[in-house]
């Protein structure tokens, strides 16, 4: 990676995708970007980051940042299939509305204390490394790979629609 860590892509409209990655971005702008799709900021100090508006997104890595819930914005993000968010410091995840497309996320390592989902798509979860959560809640009627929440925390596990998961791993 490059040594970059402020990055304004707000006038390249036209930009389907991005790969940022293992830079040392704090600030990055992607506003009005509506036509992105594939957007990897992984290995980054992002600790804020604005996806509002990106309509037409469906891979998205922010992996190995310093995002916190209040600091990852999601709205009009239908498109989004596969979501990967692990190593942050997220404490609460609610993915209910416009998740049509969802089919893979991770959420590995993170400091997640409640998870609810609804998307009538996806596939595989995986949510190690969570200490502190407690309650997970997934209205997921074609849940057919994995579902991995192995942690030492967890008090509320359930699944609604959940007659073609393969395998659930929950241990300690």
């Amino acid at each position: 990676g490059n040594l970059l860590n402020s990055l304004d892509l707000s006038a390249y409209t036209n930009l389907h995708q991005l790969d940022c990655s293992f830079n040392a971005i704090n600030n990055l702008n992607v506003n009005g970007l509506v036509l992105m799709e594939d957007m990897k900021c992984h290995h980054n100090a992002l600790s804020v980051l604005n996806l509002s508006g990106l309509t037409n997104l469906y891979f998205f890595d922010c992996a190995f940042n310093q995002l916190t819930t209040s600091g990852l914005l999601f709205s009009q993000n239908e498109h989004i299939a596969w979501l990967y968010c692990e190593n942050n410091f997220l404490t609460d995840l609610s993915l209910t509305t416009n998740t049509d497309h969802l089919y893979d996320i991770n959420c590995d390592n993170n400091q997640l204390q409640t998870l609810n989902i609804t998307s009538p798509t996806l596939r595989y979860l995986s949510l190690v490394g969570n200490p502190t959560l407690s309650t997970v809640i997934l209205e997921t009627p074609n849940l057919s790979g994995t579902l991995d929440v192995s942690n030492r925390q967890l008090t509320t596990f359930t699944i609604n629609n959940g007659y073609y998961l393969r395998n659930v791993l929950c241990n300690k």
